[in-house]
């Protein structure tokens, strides 16, 4: 059986690795916490700078037959994005959520509130 150095390497203690690979771990770990940074924004409309403002809530999940299910919190997307504002009248806003491809996300209704998560 053969082992690559990254095998090698990561079979090591931690203190025993190289430093080199010691800072780029840690900088993987901080980019991955970067990136899981919701970003949140409304259609037709530029980005703008929050404040403590009331959250956005999620209160159902429409499924692709129209039936509710319960909600996941805002946070778990990478992009949350409100579509209409009181839809159809009623007292929840449409809100879109999806990681990295639009077209693979979900459909909430909510309150859009300040628009922060």
């Amino acid at each position: 059986m053969t082992t690559t150095i990254k095998q090698h390497i990561n079979s090591l203690p931690l203190d025993e690795r190289p430093d080199f690979i010691k800072d780029y771990n840690e900088l993987q770990t901080e980019l991955k916490q970067l990136n899981n940074m919701t970003k949140v924004s409304v259609f037709g409309q530029k980005a703008t700078e929050s404040k403590q403002l009331k959250p956005i809530e999620f209160k159902y999940c429409v499924d692709s037959t129209g039936k509710l299910s319960i909600a996941a919190h805002p946070s778990t997307w990478m992009n949350v994005q409100l579509f209409a504002k009181k839809y159809r009248g009623g007292e929840f806003d449409l809100i879109l959520a999806w990681d990295d491809n639009p077209n693979n996300g979900a459909i909430y209704l909510g309150h859009w509130n300040d628009g922060v998560i």
